[in-house]
C-alpha cells in the first residue's frame, strides 16, 4: 500500500486517525504500533514475522548493550559486532540471495534504524528503551517504514514518551501531506509517463531532443517522487 493510493487516503488513514484520537494518551504508542503492523501487513504480510522477530531480538540486545561494567567491556564490543553483523547479514541475504523470495518491504530502512539505535546505546548516547512497545513504535512507524527517511532514535525518543498534538500541529501536518502528495501524484507520476513513453518507443527510434526530454523527465520523476514521500 502506497501513500498516494485510494486505500491509504480514504480507508486506512481516516480510520487510523479516528482510532488514535479516541485512544487514551498512555496507550497511543500501542495504537500506533498496531496501526503500523496492519499497514505493513496490507503491503506484504509474508515478511511481517521477520520484522517482529527483528524488533524483539534487538530489543533484548539493546538492554544487554546498555549494561555498564568494565569487566564486560569486551563482551559488549563482541555483542555489538554480532548484533550489527546479524542485522546486515539478513539484509544482504535478501538483496543478493533472496531470489524469488523478493525483498521485504522496508527492510533497508528498519535495518539501518536498528543499527543506529544499538550503536547509540552501546556508546551511551541514549539509554536502552525498556518498553518493547516504544521501540516497536519507533522502528515500525508507518509514515516512514517503507519509504524512509531513516530516523535516529535520538530525534524521537522524547516524543515516544510524551507528546502533545494541537490543532495547529495537525493543520501543519495535513499541509505537508498535501504538498508531498501533490509532488508525487501531480508532478512525479505525470512526468514519469513521458519517460515511460520514451522507453516504449525505444532508444534507437527517438530523436536527440526527445532523448534529452526523456532524461529530464526521468530526473524530475525521481526527484519529486522521493521529495514527495520524504
Amino acid at each position: 500500500m502506497i501513500f498516494s493510493s485510494i486505500e491509504f487516503l480514504l480507508w486506512f488513514l481516516p480510520i487510523f486517525l479516528i482510532v488514535y484520537g479516541i485512544t487514551p494518551r498512555k496507550c497511543r504508542n500501542l495504537t500506533l504500533l498496531v496501526g503500523s503492523i496492519v499497514f505493513y501487513a496490507m503491503g506484504d504480510v509474508r515478511y511481517l514475522p521477520l520484522l517482529m522477530i527483528s524488533i524483539l531480538c534487538n530489543y533484548f540486545l539493546g538492554l544487554h548493550l546498555a549494561k555498564r561494567s568494565p569487566k564486560t567491556l569486551w563482551r559488549k564490543k563482541l555483542l555489538l559486532i554480532l548484533t550489527l553483523g546479524a542485522n546486515l547479514a539478513v539484509l544482504l541475504w535478501f538483496k543478493d540471495w533472496g531470489g524469488s523470495a523478493g525483498l521485504p518491504l522496508g527492510i533497508s530502512f528498519y535495518t539501518f534504524q536498528i543499527a543506529a539505535y544499538v550503536i547509540d546505546v552501546y556508546r551511551g548516547i541514549v539509554p536502552a528503551e525498556k518498553s518493547y512497545v516504544n521501540l516497536g513504535t519507533y522502528l515500525t512507524m508507518f509514515p516512514q517504514l517503507i519509504a524512509g527517511p531513516i530516523v535516529n532514535y535520538t530525534e524521537v525518543s522524547s516524543c515516544l514518551k510524551r507528546r502533545t498534538v494541537t490543532a495547529r500541529d495537525f493543520e501543519s501536518g495535513v499541509r505537508i501531506l498535501v504538498i508531498g502528495l501533490g509532488s508525487k501524484v501531480i508532478i512525479a507520476d505525470r512526468v514519469g509517463m513521458l519517460w515511460n513513453n520514451v522507453q516504449t518507443i525505444g532508444f534507437n527510434s527517438i530523436s536527440t531532443p526527445l532523448a534529452w526530454l526523456g532524461a529530464v523527465a526521468y530526473s524530475m520523476e525521481l526527484y519529486f517522487d522521493f521529495a514527495g514521500y520524504s
